[in-house]
């Protein structure tokens, strides 16, 4: 009986003429309590409007008075005898008949009404449902995934997406999810919330260790940079940060420190590649994603000198130029001036002579150059 109870209050079929019959019913009901109510006081006004009509009728009418006087009787005849109280029950019919006409007119345009607010309703029920947003079925995770979590066959389910905003890398069956069959697992690269769609960026190959080689855009090598407390940010580096590059060391006895690179991300710290780590540690080794000419500069660089990261904000866009900073700029030491050039010495007198052979002797006699 309860069962009967709950389907019967949840079924919607019929729900329009149910609607129509209670309507109807609270209008007739309405009709009947106004017209009790208003009965006796419109008998009482139609007795009155009778009296004073059959008054006027008596002094407009002598002969018809004379007539009635002269039937003695209250009953209809040939002769024009008046009817006593057919004139009162006339008057009665046609009022209420009159009040219940108007009732009945307003019932009607009330349901009539309330019928068109219906409809339109409806109608804009089937609108929207002719607008429905097309969706497909994509696999997401039913429980939240961390990173390097094997994901499992009871791990995701089916959910609805709209089609038109359908992201690229989705799965739709499970063939696509586990091409290699149920036991090659795939492992999470990131953190994944329940109902979120799986995308291919976001989990590993069929098989495929959740490894930095995951992190890494095609043409691009991971190096590894050695950090202490104060170069690595005091621990608050994490994968997925971006940093900038400094190196300090000595060019012609000159200490310096430049902005060797700017905006390198990193894609591990220490042996970790987990972007979600929240709580910071002091690394010993940091691992950016660089060029391969880059490689080969940054080594050179860590092998010349010291090198020290600044993190990044995460929205700063802003584009820094090159930086250079040595010891005199650092204490405001002004540019040494250079030497001046020393003087070239003066070039001797030119001189002529002329050789005399004086037996076995030959002398040199000086004498003056002409041009």
């Amino acid at each position: 009986m309860l069962n009967f109870i709950k389907n019967f209050r949840n079924d919607e079929d019929g729900a329009v003429t149910v609607d129509w019959v209670v309507l109807t019913a609270a209008i007739v009901a309405l009709g009947l309590a106004v017209g009790s109510t208003v009965s006796g006081g419109i008998g009482d006004l139609a007795n009155k409007v009778s009296n004073d009509m059959t008054a006027q009728s008596e002094l407009e009418d002598a002969p018809r008075r004379v007539a009635a006087a002269r039937c003695g009787s209250t009953t209809t005849s040939k002769l024009g005898c008046p009817v006593k109280g057919i004139t009162k029950m006339r008057a009665v019919f046609a009022l209420v008949l009159l009040v219940g006409m108007g009732l009945a007119g307003f019932a009607v345009y009330m349901v009539k009404g309330y019928m068109d607010q219906q409809t339109n309703a409806l109608q804009q029920v089937r609108a929207q449902a002719q607008q429905t947003v097309e969706t497909v079925q994509v696999y997401a995770p039913t429980t939240q995934l961390r990173y390097g979590q094997e994901i499992t066959p009871d791990d995701v389910g089916l959910i609805q997406y709209a089609k038109a905003s359908l992201p690229e890398g989705v799965f739709t069956t499970e063939e696509e999810l586990f091409p290699e069959g149920l036991d090659v697992r795939r492992l999470a690269l990131r953190s994944i919330e329940v109902n979120e769609p799986l995308l291919a960026s976001k989990v590993t190959a069929p098989g495929e260790q959740a490894g930095i080689t995951t992190r890494l855009d095609p043409g691009m090598r991971a190096f590894t940079v050695r950090v202490d407390v104060s170069s690595g940010v005091s621990g608050f580096l994490r994968p997925g940060d971006r940093v900038d590059i400094y190196w300090t060391g000595t060019v012609n006895n000159n200490r310096m420190t430049q902005l060797i690179r700017s905006r390198v991300p990193l894609i591990a710290v220490d042996q970790s590649a987990d972007a979600e780590r929240a709580n910071a540690s002091v690394a010993r080794t940091v691992t950016v994603q660089v060029s391969p000419e880059d490689v080969a500069f940054l080594t050179q660089a860590q092998s010349t000198g010291a090198l020290t990261l600044s993190l990044l904000g995460v929205d700063d866009d802003t584009v820094v130029s090159n930086i250079e900073v040595d010891q005199r700029m650092l204490l405001g030491l002004p540019e040494p001036r250079e030497a001046a050039p020393a003087p070239a010495p003066e070039a001797p007198p030119e001189t002529c002579s002329i050789r005399q052979r004086r037996g076995a002797e030959v002398v040199s006699i000086p004498i003056p150059c002409r041009d």
